[in-house]
C-alpha cells in the first residue's frame, strides 16, 4: 500500500511542474517599471504633489453651496499626514448619481457608494446616500483639479 501512495504523491507533484500557462511577463515588467518610476520621482515628491492637489481642490470646493466635505481637513499640518482622498456629497443627491454625472458629462472618474466601509457611513449617516470619493494622483494636474471643482459647482447649482 505504501508504494502506491508514494507513486500518487509523486504524480501529483509532477502536475504542478507540467501545468499549462506562462508567467505574467507583462505584469512583472509593469511592476518593475512602476517601482523604477517611484524610485526616480521619489516617494516624498509624489506625496507632496498629491497633497498640494488635494488642498487646492478643497479650497475650491468648500465654498460650493450644498456641498458636504467629510473629514476635518483644516486640522491637517502643513506637512501632510493625510492621503490625497476627498469624500463629498452634494445636498441630498445620491452619490452614484453625482458620480455618473461627473463621468458621463465631464469625463471625471470618481468612486461612489459605501467604499467597503459601512461603519464609517453609519457614523456619518450616509448609509443610503454613500459618498463621492475623489482620489488624487501624482499624474493629476492643476487644470484637472479646476475642472473637477467647476463640475461640482455646476452639479450643485442644479439642486
Amino acid at each position: 500500500m505504501a508504494p502506491a501512495c508514494s507513486a500518487f504523491l509523486r504524480a501529483s507533484l509532477w502536475s504542478f511542474r507540467l501545468e499549462a500557462g506562462t508567467l505574467n511577463g507583462p505584469g512583472i515588467a509593469g511592476l518593475l517599471a512602476g517601482i523604477k518610476a517611484i524610485e526616480e520621482i521619489g516617494v516624498d515628491n509624489i506625496y507632496a504633489k498629491e497633497y498640494m492637489l488635494m488642498k487646492a481642490f478643497l479650497k475650491k470646493i468648500k465654498i460650493i453651496p450644498g456641498i458636504r466635505i467629510y473629514g476635518d481637513f483644516d486640522m491637517l499640518p502643513d506637512n501632510g499626514a493625510h492621503c490625497a482622498i476627498v469624500s463629498v456629497n452634494i445636498a441630498d443627491m445620491d452619490s452614484a448619481e453625482v458620480s455618473d454625472i461627473l463621468m458621463n458629462e465631464y469625463g471625471i472618474a470618481t468612486r461612489s457608494g459605501i467604499h467597503c466601509a459601512p461603519l464609517m457611513h453609519k457614523f456619518f449617516g450616509t448609509q443610503k446616500q454613500g459618498m463621492v470619493r475623489f482620489s488624487f494622483s501624482y499624474y493629476n494636474t492643476n487644470d484637472e483639479i479646476n475642472e473637477a471643482a467647476e463640475a461640482l459647482m455646476q452639479i450643485a447649482a442644479l439642486r
